[in-house]
């Protein structure tokens, strides 16, 4: 099975791309401001309560008439404006919300019928679960268990 992803509405296998692998570092940095106190050895530390967002670098191969369909990928992707939800099949239950960077450039094979390219999605710091969007009923007896 050839993994793909979605950003927003846009499918990448409309346009025979293709994830090949998915950099997502499981951390997330807290935001926090940094003081320097003359005469006081060391930095006080202010906890802004919120975390950073963090790239996610999704790299792709496109294996037929690859410098149209990424210039036509390309140009779908910059037509969205603001956070839009990005799901990949690695792994299948989670997803973002990001933007897209717009930053592209492929390395073409065969006569630019194939190439290779990274693209960069500036992403909220927290994944959502897509279990977390199935409705369920509870009663009193019920237990509710939030991971």
């Amino acid at each position: 099975m050839k993994e793909l992803f979605k950003f927003g509405d846009i499918l990448s296998s409309d346009y025979h791309v293709y994830v090949l692998s998915v950099d997502d570092d499981p951390n997330t940095k807290r935001e926090y401001e940094s003081v320097s106190v003359p005469g006081k050895t060391g930095n006080l530390h202010f906890d802004n309560g919120r975390y950073e967002n963090k790239n996610i670098t999704i790299k792709c191969a496109c294996m037929m008439n690859a410098e149209i369909e990424i210039n036509r990928f390309v140009a779908a992707l910059l037509s969205k404006v603001g956070y839009q939800r990005l799901q990949d099949s690695l792994p299948p239950d989670y997803y973002r919300l990001g933007e897209f960077t717009g930053d592209v450039t492929p390395s073409y094979h065969l006569f630019k019928s194939a190439a290779r390219f990274d693209l960069v999605f500036d992403c909220k710091p927290q994944k959502w679960l897509k279990s977390g969007e199935e409705e369920i009923s509870l009663s009193t007896t019920n237990k509710f268990l939030n991971p």
